[in-house]
């Protein structure tokens, strides 16, 4: 091993005279806009129109502000809240005057700007016409027992607002002893869960599957305020018995059946009683009616279940089976809201085949011909009980979210058929392009669809038909699904097997159709009129499982995903299928160099500060974001009113912010880091291959399987830019991208279609190492059961006896098969090292990161992941280079002093702030000039003396602070009697004067001002001169340029946070109050700790210490 150590005079700050010999004096441009970046690497803003409550003379004020602090775009975007007034209409006259107005204020800014083409989210309008909407498949069942001639109106299925289309009219074959299923079933109550708890609906009642159950919500009933079922035919049905089977925990104890003739009037059947967690069936003397309700006044608890009810005729027996696992996820008619907890593996999940058959495919009867255009079916009924099922489609019925409070909302727009982006962008884009053109400017640069959020309510549906969808569905299947149209009614047709893969080709459709008629045809009419595109395309996993999130995200010239700040609510999201990994790995496959993300959405009103926000944001940057957008910017109309009209959900980053005049230092640290993530290309080990058909987004690394060895990074990669992009070069696996891997990495399910394992054992040949297990099974039913055939002969020829126990390694032509062997062996037997280890002082220190090249450098962002000081040992696959680090907080970049390099990699001591983070970069050559004195790589201070003894702190009148108070102690506001410094938000100034300690004199002697605890940012002044703004861990400053001996005056400007004022507000009459907004707090509600809390250290400073 050779240790290098440079001389003390290397490591001063970098200039363009510091460079090595032979490096390229162009490089030092990265360290000049590393210290100030240029507007390419600034972040970006929602700049949320709320209402549409827009002035000029707001605009401009807010752009030259967001101009002022660092925001180099806005992304203008109309949206609606109940609490604030309305303004002008969405692509009204006057909003096209002042969206003009905009972007000629945003080219004399030199700013950017992009526009949401709609009010609110996500796609659609009151120009979406009903056949331009998003549709959904429904159904109605009507059962009949033959021989008879049938002559009869058959009952529509659900239509929502007066549009519907028949698909097709099949029958079925039942057992003899099948109910009748209820047209509609209803509940005095459901429990409809938020993010972690399912949706229990009254179909799971009478759905025939004892695994899943209705649920009441979360009250308990009584004989006053009992809960019901209520069960409604299209013909009277002549009941005998009901069978009722409890629910899993809290199923009812006592019950009372009840009929209705007319729908209103009610009259008791039978009572009866449940014992806890049984079934029962209780006869009764016929009763004929079309409407039956079961009323449940007492239970085993709250909310009550119920798994199934049938109400039973002469002769019926309970049809309760296990149905398909998952149903309603599997056939794309669920959301995040109530999604499993388990995540996509759910999709994969099935009981074990039981025999439970509901039809089958080859019995089923196309009787489409038979019914008239009125829904009269004529058909001479053969022998047997059958189910006569009218499948159609209507709207999904959920309008556009968040449109402006006094806006016409519209429909959302078909995503399964093209004619829906058409009309979307004819109504909006080309309007918008229009305004741009009359400007002469071209900052307007993109244009905007946000969140894919269909079926995301309860008020809707997510996309499951479209008008030609059977022709699709066949085009890209290569079969009718007319036979296994029966699955979606939660029917098992033929098998579970069988079932479960109609199931996946249908899901696979519609995140095929989702691509090619809307997202794809979205960017390439913006490119026919020389605009791009940015959108948030879905988030896959959480919440839709219907979505190739890597097409989608790839085609768009900006991915963009999302994150959240202070709330659970997106927990899910970014575990199993994590959104920011998803868009980064579409940008790094798909070649798009700049990825986006909605950043910092929350919902904890203005608790946030920039020291707690760093934290997440460098979660995102450590997943491959590079570029974030705020959310929001509210548009502040108005100069005068503080805090101002606000969107309810967004981290408040607005001009109306209590530490606004502050906020430049920490947009200037997050430009920083996004000019260096903006640099070269990712760089990554390890390619999974994430499978075929949807459900596909990116998961977390803890999900990856195989697991992915620490220090490595990976992307994952689709089947599409598998079999057209991916190939072989000098034993790796390249993109045109430039994105390049070591190993290939195939899905540990087994399932794998011909087509793709055929290019795969290509790329073998062609030298690639491919790792996972050899292939059961092709996917879907395309081909089948053929297709499992070719596909095991294919797996034979390339797998062989590499089984994975006995054999575990297989050469095939230049490459190999690799099966059981832990990926971090394979890689080294590659000699592939980790690209990052981490040797820490304490043994559970995380410091995380992420590596990009530009070719000649070698960047690495490195993250604390704990609220501690950490000091380490980090070693980079990088050798014959000279780290260096470059602090993306004050901007300084330094020449590392102590390093060793050995077997290819160097090792770096280094000390972590608690949540810091730091870059390391090599892109010089290590020089010949060595010594052996050791030096280190972090400065370390030494406390000296601590400030005691009374401050004096000024307040801001105009917010009911008093001018001047004393404080004996550092403590926070909060704990202070005086209600005016209790409830005070805003900006106070500490003063105190102080004198050097003699040891702190030395000309040599450098100085450093510790502040301690800070709630919750604070700019330093010493003898009048400005020493900047700290905002996160440790707050501290350097005092050296400005103390003197004696004499010295320190002045601490500290910012707290809004809610404090806005909690003593709300304790008096509105004519008292200081602050104005729509988004309120409680008199009651707690207070955030405020104020410099220290303790106040001055420090001596060891620069370069061991």
């Amino acid at each position: 091993m050779k240790r290098i150590v440079l001389a003390v005079a290397a490591m001063l700050v970098l200039s363009s005279g510091a460079l090595a010999a032979g490096s390229d004096p162009q490089l030092d441009d990265m360290a000049r806009n590393f210290l100030s970046p240029p507007d390419s690497a600034k972040p970006w803003a929602y700049w949320w129109w709320l209402n549409g409550n827009v002035t000029k003379v707001g605009i401009t004020r807010d752009l030259e502000e967001m101009k002022r602090q660092g925001i180099n775009g806005v992304l203008v975007f109309q949206g609606g809240t109940t609490t604030a007034p309305p303004g002008v209409r969405f692509l009204s006259p006057e909003w096209h005057q002042l969206f003009q107005f905009v972007l000629r204020e945003a080219d004399r800014l030199g700013m950017e700007v992009s526009v949401n083409l709609c009010d609110g989210w996500d796609s659609g309008g009151t120009w979406i016409t009903p056949d331009q909407a998003n549709k959904m498949l429904v159904s109605s069942e009507f059962q009949v027992d033959g021989q008879t001639k049938l002559a009869w109106l058959l009952p529509l299925p659900a239509v929502r607002d007066n549009y519907y289309h028949d698909v097709a009219v099949l029958a079925v074959r039942e057992k003899a002893t099948r109910p009748v299923t209820p047209a509609t079933v209803t509940a005095s109550s459901t429990l409809e869960g938020f993010v972690g708890e399912w949706n229990h609906y009254p179909q799971d009642a009478v759905d025939g599957d004892p695994e899943t159950f209705w649920s009441s919500a979360r009250v308990p009933v009584s004989p006053d305020e009992p809960a019901w079922l209520q069960f409604d035919y299209d013909e009277p049905l002549a009941a005998r018995a009901i069978y009722v089977n409890a629910g899993p925990d809290r199923g009812p104890q006592e019950c009372e059946l009840q009929s209705s003739s007319d729908g209103k009037t009610f009259s008791s059947v039978i009572r009866f009683s449940l014992e806890k967690g049984k079934g029962r069936r209780v006869e009764f003397p016929e009763v004929k009616a079309t409407r039956f309700r079961l009323v449940i006044p007492s239970a085993y608890g709250a909310p009550v279940q119920v798994a199934e009810a049938e109400l039973l005729r002469g002769g019926d027996e309970p049809s309760v089976r296990r149905g398909i696992k998952w149903w309603w996820f599997k056939s794309a008619n669920r959301s995040f809201w109530d999604y499993p907890r388990q995540g996509p593996a759910a999709l994969a999940e099935e009981y074990a085949e039981d025999g439970a058959v509901d039809c089958r495919s080859e019995e089923v009867l196309d009787l489409t011909k038979f019914m008239e255009p009125d829904g009269r079916l004529t058909w001479d009924v053969p022998q047997g009980r059958w189910t006569i099922l009218r499948f159609g489609y209507t709207l999904g019925g959920q309008p556009v979210h968040g449109s402006s409070v006094d806006a016409r909302r519209g429909l959302e727009a078909d995503m399964l058929d093209r004619a829906g982006i058409v009309s979307q962008f004819e109504h909006t884009a080309e309007p918008m392009l229009a305004d741009s053109a009359a400007t002469g400017h071209k900052t307007l640069k993109t244009v905007h669809i946000d969140s894919y959020e269909l079926g995301a309510t309860m008020r809707g549906q997510q996309p499951t038909w479209s008008r030609n969808f059977r022709d699709e569905f066949k085009k890209l299947r290569g079969y009718d699904l007319l036979a296994y149209l029966p699955i979606m009614t939660g029917r098992i047709v033929d098998s579970r097997e069988v079932t479960d893969r109609f199931l996946f080709d249908f899901r696979w459709t519609i995140g095929d159709l989702m691509a090619e008629r809307f997202w794809i045809p979205y960017a390439e009419l913006a490119h026919q009129h020389g605009i791009g595109v940015q959108a948030e395309t879905g988030y896959g996993t959480y919440p839709y499982p219907h979505i190739d999130g890597l097409r989608c995200a790839g085609n768009m010239d900006l991915p963009m995903g999302e994150f959240w700040f202070g709330t659970d609510l997106i927990t899910q999201f970014n575990s199993w299928g994590n959104v920011i990994k998803t868009v980064a790995t579409a940008a790094h496959i798909y070649g798009r160099p700049v990825v986006q993300a909605e950043s910092f959405t929350s919902l904890t009103r203005w608790q946030e500060s920039p020291q707690a926000l760093k934290p997440v944001g460098d979660q995102a940057f450590l997943e491959g974001l590079n570029r974030m957008v705020f959310s929001v910017y509210t548009m502040q109309p108005l100069l005068d009113m503080k805090p101002g009209w606000q969107f309810w959900a967004g981290t408040h980053f607005d001009r109306n912010v209590t530490w606004w005049e502050e906020a430049r230092a920490f947009f200037l640290y997050l430009a920083r880091c996004q000019y260096l993530l903006q640099q070269g290309r990712f760089v990554a080990d390890a390619l999974y291959f994430y499978g075929e058909g949807v459900t596909k987004f990116v998961p977390s690394r803890e999900y990856l399987r195989p697991e992915l060895p620490q220090g490595y990074s990976s992307d994952a990669i689709n089947s599409e830019l598998l079999l057209h992009r991916l190939s072989i070069a000098n034993g790796q696996f390249v993109l045109p991208s430039g994105m390049s891997y070591r190993v290939l990495v195939l899905p540990e399910d087994g399932i794998v279609s011909p087509v793709v394992l055929r290019k795969v054992r290509e790329l073998v040949m062609e030298g690639g190492v491919v790792v996972g297990p050899k292939p059961q099974r092709a996917p879907g039913l395309t081909g089948y059961p053929d297709s499992d055939a070719e596909l095991k002969r294919l797996a034979e020829d390339i797998w062989g006896d590499c089984d994975g126990s006995t054999v575990r390694e297989k050469h095939l032509g230049k490459g190999r098969i690799v099966c059981r062997i832990p990926l971090g062996d394979v890689l080294m037997a590659q000699e592939v090292a980790p690209d990052f280890e981490l040797h820490g002082k304490e043994p559970d220190a995380s410091i995380e990161f992420l590596h990009r090249t530009t070719g000649p450098a070698d960047i690495y962002f490195l993250s604390n992941r704990k609220d501690r000081t950490e000091q380490v040992e980090c070693v980079f696959r990088v050798r014959g280079k000279l780290p260096e680090l470059w602090d993306p907080v004050t901007g300084e970049t330094t020449q590392a002093g102590t390093f060793e390099q050995a077997a290819g990699r160097t090792t770096l001591p280094l000390e972590f702030a608690p949540y810091g983070s730091l870059f390391v970069v090599f892109r010089m050559s290590v020089g010949k000039d060595v010594n052996d004195s050791a030096l280190g790589n972090y400065p370390l201070y030494h406390n000296v003396q601590e400030f005691t003894g009374p401050w004096t702190v000024s307040f801001d009148p105009k917010w009911g602070g008093p001018e001047s108070a004393g404080f004996n102690d550092l403590v926070s506001w909060t704990m202070r009697p005086e209600d005016g410094i209790k409830y005070y938000s805003g900006t106070a100034t500490y003063r105190k004067p102080f004198d050097l300690p003699n040891v702190l004199r030395g000309p040599q002697t450098r100085v450093a001002l510790d502040l301690g605890e800070v709630k919750y940012i604070a700019r330093v002044r010493l003898n009048g001169k400005d020493l900047g703004v700290v905002w996160t861990k440790p707050f501290r400053v350097e005092i050296t340029g400005a103390a003197k001996p004696t004499g010295n005056l320190l002045e601490v400007e500290v910012v707290n946070l809004w809610p404090n004022r806005l909690i003593g507000d709300a304790a008096l009459p509105p004519d008292r109050r200081y602050a104005h907004t729509n988004v309120s707090y409680k008199k009651d509600d707690p207070l955030l700790e405020s104020g410099l809390l220290g303790p106040v250290r001055l420090q001596s400073i060891e620069r370069f210490g061991r």
